[in-house]
């Protein structure tokens, strides 16, 4: 017999609940393949609705594939072992992935590796406002359809990594997975969830061993600002720089101080351009100035070339996600197209542990 689970006060019509109803008997095998339905007389009568809605719902489920009708003989499941769900997955974003060149190479990774294996992604808003959904919600409400299977979650913004925890333990049969920003939310990790990040660390070491072997340093400098949301990057970043520094015997002045971050692209290059050139004009001195990223690197080219010390002093970027005129600085390029791909994979491998974080080593670009 049928379960039927009709609801006036539904947000869905009385027919879809209908067509569910039907659609989750025959999943729970109460309706073996090419088993007959109920006439839909007595579906109506059950249900409580009109002839004309059981018909719809009948319709709808002939329409999918998961039912058949025979003239005059009534309405039978289709010759189907199992009713599979279409399984996708979910990516957390605090805005849309073309607004951040970052984001965008996550989104892709995550993409392009989803679209292979025939998982479509979809976009998963942070909620702007008290009113409205929450990706808890999105993923309840998935979960309570009976259409798709959500196997995993991807979170792509560090403005939300708490939250996301959270929601990933209201979702313990669910796996999620951190990109690229690490902090000490990683601490916090439950057991269905993991990180797939950028080792920031080891990317500056090898780049500064490159950097003391070609270039002639005595003493250099580091460029830097600190990060909000408990975001570790820049500081494995210095510590790789610092660690190199020492084993080079090269002196490291961290006396560069960026007042501001200045948000837009345009405004991170003017942000290091004063830092640098303040530097500069109080008699700082250094053979090297290490960048944390690619837009200070920048500013501070701009800064050393207006003071008329172009080929004395040298810079180094790091990320190469943005297309900055004359790139002829030592970098590194992070793989956060492959942070997605990644991790795609380790959500589709149900039977494996969770390994907590997965870090990537990056590739020394040399001018």
């Amino acid at each position: 017999m049928i379960k039927f689970d009709i609801s006036e006060n539904s947000e869905k019509a009385i027919y879809i609940q209908l067509k569910d109803s039907i659609k989750e008997a025959i999943i729970s095998g109460k309706y073996p393949p090419l088993s007959k339905l109920p006439p839909v007389s007595k579906i109506a009568a059950d249900s409580g609705v009109s002839l004309r809605t059981a018909d719809i719902a009948l319709q709808e489920l002939i329409n999918e594939g998961v039912c058949f009708r025979r003239p005059k003989k009534g309405t039978f499941v289709s010759d189907i072992q199992k009713y599979r769900k279409q399984q996708i997955c979910g990516i957390i974003a605090s805005t849309s992935p073309v607004a951040n060149p970052l984001r965008a190479l996550l989104y892709c990774g995550v993409m392009e590796s989803a679209a292979r294996n025939n998982i479509p992604a979809f976009m998963i808003p942070v909620p702007d406002t008290e009113k409205s959904e929450t990706p808890a919600d999105v993923i309840r409400r998935f979960d309570d359809g009976m259409d798709f299977d959500m196997k995993g979650v991807f979170v792509i913004t560090q403005f939300y990594n708490n939250e996301a925890i959270e929601i990933a333990r209201q979702f313990p049969q669910k796996r999620f997975f951190f990109l690229n920003y690490q902090g000490e939310w990683l601490k916090n990790l439950p057991e269905n969830a993991a990180a797939v990040i950028n080792d920031d660390f080891a990317g500056a070491y090898y780049l500064a061993q490159y950097v003391f072997t070609e270039y002639k340093i005595r003493n250099a400098a580091i460029l830097s600002i600190p990060l909000t949301n408990g975001d570790l990057t820049y500081i494995e970043r210095i510590s790789g720089f610092k660690k190199a520094a020492k084993e080079a015997n090269v002196k490291i002045n961290t006396g560069i101080k960026i007042n501001k971050h200045g948000g837009s692209f345009s405004g991170q290059i003017n942000s290091a351009y004063e830092a640098v050139k303040l530097f500069l004009a109080n008699g700082g001195e250094t053979d090297f100035i290490f960048c944390v990223n690619d837009l200070f690197a920048q500013g501070a080219k701009n800064a050393i070339e207006e003071c008329g010390l172009k080929g004395k002093i040298h810079v180094s970027g790091y990320d190469c996600i943005h297309e900055l005129p004359n790139y002829d600085i030592p970098s590194v390029k992070v793989a956060y197209t492959e942070m997605g791909k990644i991790a795609l994979q380790k959500m589709l491998a149900d039977s494996s542990p969770m390994q907590t974080v997965t870090k990537l080593l990056p590739e020394i670009i040399k001018p």
